[in-house]
């Protein structure tokens, strides 16, 4: 089941638009759920028209497959924050950091991005998660909260779990447009600790390019940040990457890989399993 809610940032002065996937688990008053805060949540359901830039059009199309695998599923709440509806607007909104490009001619991009993701990252955990907490049947420790996105937004929640290791201990990230950012990226990465972390995701297609970046390069600067991760505590039995072969940088790929990932990061809650 999903609903569709709204809540004010008051940092960036909008309406954010909120799709929550319930699983059947969740109408017991008695058991309690995991919580995924997933950017770009507004794909995960099943709208194959949602608006966006080309390569970000469609969907998980989430639902269907609930509906006939549901019970082989963990029963998390699921969190999609939806971004501003402008492509731009939605780079910015994301990413973490304030840089300059050098953008080639006919490519939509801009030239100067200042990032609102660690505004946007600040009102994720001071307002919207208590918000969620208090309104359905969380589990609320950080043991139990996993934050994810894909392409931009997987590089705000890669800033998330780095800068937050008191509010989540489980990530689930798609393809994150690391080549663009590396070298903020790495200021992040570099100092963090990752030994908090119970389990995390990344994929990348090999096949995936941007229309700013090649072929291959983010899935090595992907391989550079898992390795750095590592050095820096993360367990590498607490990780799962997986490359999707001739996967591109679209929903069509994350969608094959989203029920698995979900299955990986909270395994321990499927049914039978100890937490």
């Amino acid at each position: 089941m999903r609903e569709k809610r709204q809540l004010y940032c008051s940092s960036l002065d909008r309406m954010v638009d909120l799709h929550i996937i319930l699983p059947e688990s969740a109408g017991n008053p008695n058991r309690r759920c995991p919580v995924l805060y997933f950017y770009d949540g507004d794909r995960i359901w099943n709208d194959p028209k949602v608006p966006g830039p080309s390569a970000l059009s469609g969907s998980f199309c989430f639902r269907e497959y609930s509906l006939a695998f549901g019970a082989f599923l963990p029963p998390v709440i699921l969190v999609g924050i939806a971004p501003p509806p402008d492509m731009l607007a939605r780079t910015a909104e994301y990413s973490p950091y304030t840089k300059r490009f050098e953008v080639p001619q006919g490519i939509r991009f801009a030239p100067l991005v200042e990032g609102r993701g660690k505004e946007l990252g600040a009102w994720v955990v001071s307002e919207l998660k208590p918000f969620i907490d208090a309104q359905y049947p969380t589990l609320s420790d950080a043991d139990c909260t996993a934050i994810g996105g894909l392409s931009t937004s997987g590089v705000n929640a890669l800033y998330m779990i780095s800068a937050y290791p008191d509010v989540f201990h489980r990530f689930l990230i798609h393809a994150p447009a690391l080549h663009l950012w590396m070298d903020r990226v790495l200021e992040t990465v570099c100092p963090a600790a990752y030994s908090h972390v119970r389990r995390g995701y990344f994929d990348i297609g090999t096949d995936d390019a941007t229309r700013m970046v090649q072929n291959g390069l983010a899935c090595e600067d992907l391989k550079t940040v898992i390795a750095l991760m590592k050095q820096n505590g993360l367990s590498p039995d607490a990780l799962r990457f997986f490359e999707i072969y001739r996967g591109t940088h679209e929903c069509a790929s994350w969608a094959l890989t989203f029920p698995d990932a979900l299955r990986w990061v909270f395994g321990d809650f499927a049914p039978g399993a100890s937490v």
